[in-house]
């Protein structure tokens, strides 16, 4: 009769501690963190989080197999919801898009730390979107490139996208944006490249206007580089007019 309210406070002891250590961790990195502090932030005392975990190290191990976890419960929920809704093509990326937008944003400290120290995990954010959008086949990589472009960067790194003016907060857009390229490239969107177009034409000699893309539609190397050189010349052209 005992063993199971015991059970329930046991489970209850542990999940606090995972969500202390998550937030803990992701704001001040493993060094900065203690077992007694991470005890504090989760309401239990000091000694608690190594009863449940062993060492701080092997906690924070499952602080991100946890992480990486819910990313995987993403992926496999959201290729049942498509299955069962018949959801393709633009529905699905929109959906998978917006859905992946606010799980970001409810699981801000977990991005933090996959994106910091996830990677002997694989790449559990790819796997999730890939695992979501596997119905698009062979253009599935191509848009899981794009979402990740367009949210995983502003979570992972709230302060240079507020510096952007990207907002993952309105999924919408995001997902409107993801859903615009029909190409299946990775990059950005064509209707976005004309909606932000200025109205008048670029000057002839402009270099980066009239350089061509190569056949990845990407410049390569020796491209860039001739790019930038005709912007250094372009430069010192307009400086010696202005002295003239």
């Amino acid at each position: 009769m005992t063993s199971e309210p015991r059970q329930r406070d046991a489970d209850r002891s542990r999940a606090q501690i995972l969500d202390a250590a998550e937030r803990l961790f992701a704001e001040r990195g493993f060094e900065g963190v203690t077992l007694a502090q991470i005890g504090a932030g989760a309401g239990v005392s000091r000694g608690t989080p190594g009863y449940f975990f062993g060492t701080k190290n092997d906690l924070y191990r499952e602080v991100l197999r946890r992480a990486a976890a819910t990313f995987a419960m993403f992926g496999e929920t959201l290729k049942v919801r498509a299955a069962a809704e018949n959801r393709t093509g633009d529905a699905l990326i929109v959906d998978t898009t917006r859905s992946f937008a606010q799980l970001l944003r409810s699981r801000p400290d977990a991005v933090r730390l996959l994106d910091r120290d996830g990677g002997e995990l694989g790449h559990p954010q790819v796997d999730a979107l890939r695992g979501a959008l596997s119905s698009l086949g062979e253009d599935a990589d191509a848009v899981v490139y794009r979402i990740l472009a367009l949210t995983w960067f502003a979570a992972a790194h709230p302060d240079l996208a507020a510096a952007l003016d990207v907002d993952l907060a309105d999924d919408g857009a995001l997902a409107r944006l993801v859903a615009a390229d029909g190409t299946g490239s990775p990059g950005v969107p064509p209707s976005v490249v004309s909606a932000g177009a200025p109205e008048d034409t670029p000057e002839e000699d402009d270099p980066v206007a009239s350089a061509e893309p190569g056949p990845s539609g990407v410049f390569d190397t020796a491209e860039a580089a001739a790019v930038v050189l005709a912007l250094k010349k372009k430069k010192k052209k307009k400086g010696k007019k202005k002295k003239a």
